[in-house]
């Protein structure tokens, strides 16, 4: 499954960050480390696959550079958007499957799935707002195909009366940035999440491609209606 989640202020999404984001184990309430991924990581100067950290997250919030503070962009609307959450989460059976049996190769599978899906498919979707003089029309956009998101493994549920379920997810937040042609623009993010069902067929059929063909689980595809949604998922 994957959904999209738009952030609403840089408050709310900093309290995400130290509440959701960081928070990988509810069983332990053990914190874990997020990595930047994304062409935008190399574009800012963090590297691919390295830990964020808390000051560099609120920065990019912010509309600043991680590493000097710097405005990335001309304007910076009190309203902005700091950024996006896309959660792709596996079928139950699959959390199961790792619980029961401590089968690490889950959940790299499950890495892997979404990597793959966040450069071939959701970057390539980045857009900026075309401006034309003191005004502009939201529809006016240019295709960028540049990002930076931060990810973050969670193994468990958030606790229902004290108790947390195994639930592999990944929460993949993209931040509201983008680049082209040498300079730095806010973000438009609409064509994501236009696609956002078309995004989850692609990363769970590389997620189960992977189950089948490298990791010998027998993969079944199944449809069943829930609140109204036809979910994706495998017995």
């Amino acid at each position: 499954m994957l959904i999209a989640t738009q952030s609403k202020n840089i408050a709310a999404t900093r309290q995400y960050f130290d509440q959701v984001l960081t928070q990988g184990d509810y069983y332990l309430g053990q914190e874990i480390n997020g990595q930047w991924h994304g062409k935008g990581a190399e574009t800012l100067g963090l590297g691919r696959g390295t830990d964020v950290t808390k000051d560099q997250f609120s920065a990019l919030l912010q509309g600043q550079h991680p590493n000097t503070g710097q405005p990335l962009t001309q304007r910076n609307r009190k309203d902005r958007r700091p950024g996006m959450d896309l959660t792709f989460s596996v079928p139950k059976s699959v959390s199961l499957a790792w619980a029961i049996n401590e089968d690490e190769r889950l959940i790299e599978a499950l890495r892997e799935a979404v990597r793959e899906t966040m450069t071939k498919d959701v970057e390539p979707l980045m857009q900026r707002r075309v401006r034309h003089g003191e005004h502009h029309s939201s529809e006016q956009k240019s295709t960028t195909g540049e990002l930076i998101y931060a990810d973050f493994l969670h193994k468990t549920s958030r606790p229902v009366d004290g108790k947390a379920d195994p639930h592999l997810h990944i929460h993949a937040f993209v931040i509201n940035w983008t680049h082209q042609d040498g300079k730095h623009y806010a973000g438009q993010m609409e064509e994501i999440v236009r696609q956002r069902a078309s995004l989850q067929a692609k990363f769970e059929s590389r997620l189960a491609r992977r189950l089948r063909d490298q990791l010998g689980y027998a993969v079944s595809p199944t449809r069943f209606a829930q609140s109204g949604r036809i979910k994706a998922g495998w017995e």
